[in-house]
């Protein structure tokens, strides 16, 4: 049967999903996914087309002919269903693939395969928290990395939900070059502007040329 139509080529990029600002990757991984992160995998299509996403934990021999095997402890679709794009929560290191059916208004389809890679935590013993309450109760003040001394001149930039910078700190968490705790970490301030609202914040984390992760981080604190 010869289709009355046909969907053009697809293009096919990805996206690691920021608050306001999409950062574009090539969909073969020039880029770096973290577990615990959120990205979006988008293509370009005509409208009024039906997209069908599957995830794979692992390559296999007929991406036509076997479904999707990934379990939802693995990575998941949160989002996006039938549309030409969705979001995907990646839980658990490792080398995926997506396949997307393209299902054109007259029953035509088109399948496309796209590989990402999800990396491991650069180091064991490196942790990130997901969050910290400033204040000077000595108790979580500060927003302090687990294993950033092995990166002396790693860089910390912290956004809000405008996708404005409102701290950035070179060298951070080195405590060998600024001395004092109160000068090597973020303690929830922006300059002049003293405590931030409480809420969550897009942090960007340069370890070195290689390594950036790219993550949220919650601030909650008690008024006073």
């Amino acid at each position: 049967m010869i289709c009355p139509c046909r969907i053009s080529p697809l293009w096919l990029k990805i996206y690691l999903l920021l608050p306001l600002i999409l950062i574009g990757l090539n969909t073969f991984g020039f880029g770096e996914i973290f577990p615990g992160e959120i990205s979006e995998i988008r293509i370009r299509v005509p409208s009024g087309v039906y997209c069908f996403w599957e995830l794979y934990s692992s390559r296999v021999s007929d991406f036509l002919s076997n479904k999707g095997d990934c379990a939802h402890s693995q990575a998941e679709i949160i989002q996006g269903q039938g549309t030409s794009e969705i979001r995907v929560h990646w839980k658990v290191a490792g080398n995926y693939f997506y396949k997307v059916t393209v299902i054109d208004l007259f029953g035509c389809t088109n399948v496309s395969v796209g590989r990402i890679v999800v990396k491991r935590q650069p180091e064991e013993g490196f942790f990130i928290p997901e969050g910290f309450s400033p204040g000077y109760d000595g108790i979580h003040d500060e927003f302090r990395i687990l294993g950033i001394e092995d990166y002396p001149d790693a860089c910390l930039k912290v956004f809000d939900r405008k996708g404005q910078m409102i701290f950035k700190k070179e060298k951070y968490g080195n405590l060998a070059y600024w001395g004092f705790s109160r000068d090597a970490w973020w303690y929830g301030e922006t300059e002049g502007a003293g405590f931030i609202s409480q809420g969550s914040y897009l942090y960007v984390l340069v370890l070195n040329s290689r390594i950036t992760i790219r993550g949220t981080v919650t601030v909650a604190y008690q008024k006073e």
